[in-house]
């Protein structure tokens, strides 16, 4: 990650003595003060916390963690995301790799240059590339990259990652053209929609929908495609509107879902096994620590 800064400083929290500094033509002790003095300045008239501030000539921003605080000295023309991101893989890397709470000695932290250099270093990986390794490890290993798929409306349509997790048992089923309906909405396929940045009411709300697209074909032969057991969708933010849209779903032991009803109308079963629900997840992506959902 190559981004171009004046000078970084990590601070403890507390006492704000400077822990690590790479940093030039500054005293890091006045500067960590000085940091110190303007976080409390802004919390004690009431401003909320100070992310970052400028002069007539730098930038500075500021990650601050449980334990520490992050201040990075910039060029005031630089991209905030990316500067942001930066400081925050700092951050987090620094506050795992140490036990901050027995310091006896603050030299013990000049070998996080290693660290930091190895973080300039990394390569860009593409976001969807990172999504996809997430969910590799989080809800099955075998997985699909923008996989194109007919829908029962005659269109192909892309999904941006499928997990095939196999099939469940449907039981014995006498009945060969029973046995393959059921399987329709028997098998565990999740679909995930990726947004890198902020997820809105309808882009969320026509994914969703989109499920009704998968799951039921209809022609002469009567051939049942799948249904996705979830629908996951991994944003950087959500708009407010969409959580809100979301309660009017239907739930069941808590959990949002949208019925395969669809399936059974074409199939002329009366009852929808439980199986024919996809569920609804939402997850939050964040550059500097681990996904968080937030609705499931």
């Amino acid at each position: 990650m190559t981004v171009d800064y004046d000078g970084i400083i990590i601070i403890d929290a507390y006492s704000g003595i400077p822990l690590f500094s790479k940093i030039k033509n500054i005293d890091d002790t006045l500067f960590s003060g000085f940091i110190t003095a303007i976080r409390k300045f802004s919390e004690e008239l009431s401003l909320g916390s100070l992310s970052s501030f400028s002069t007539d000539e730098k930038h500075i921003f500021l990650v601050a963690r449980e334990k520490i605080v992050v201040a990075i000295i910039t060029d005031i023309k630089i991209e905030f995301q990316k500067i942001y991101s930066f400081a925050s893989k700092l951050a987090y890397k620094f506050e795992d790799k140490y036990d901050l709470e027995n310091v006896s000695e603050v030299s013990i932290f000049d070998e996080f240059i290693s660290d930091l250099n190895e973080i300039e270093n990394e390569k860009t990986i593409p976001f969807k590339v990172k999504v996809a390794e997430f969910v590799s490890k989080e809800m099955g290993s075998k997985i699909g990259l923008d996989v194109n798929l007919n829908g029962n409306d005659g269109n192909e349509h892309t999904i941006d990652i499928i997990v095939d997790n196999g099939q469940k048992s449907v039981g014995r089923l006498r009945d060969k053209r029973l046995r393959k309906m059921v399987s329709a909405f028997s098998s565990d396929i999740i679909f995930v929609k990726i947004i890198d940045g902020t997820a809105g009411k309808a882009e969320t709300i026509d994914f969703i929908n989109s499920m009704k697209l998968f799951g039921a074909k209809s022609d002469e032969k009567d051939v049942f495609a799948y249904f996705p057991s979830k629908a996951v969708i991994i944003a950087k933010e959500y708009s407010p509107t969409v959580i809100e849209e979301l309660k009017n779903y239907p739930k069941k032991q808590n959990r949002i879902f949208i019925a395969g009803s669809h399936i059974t109308q074409k199939s002329n079963l009366k009852i929808s096994p439980d199986s024919s629900k996809c569920f609804i997840e939402l997850w939050q992506w964040f550059d500097d620590k681990y996904p968080e959902r937030i609705l499931n």
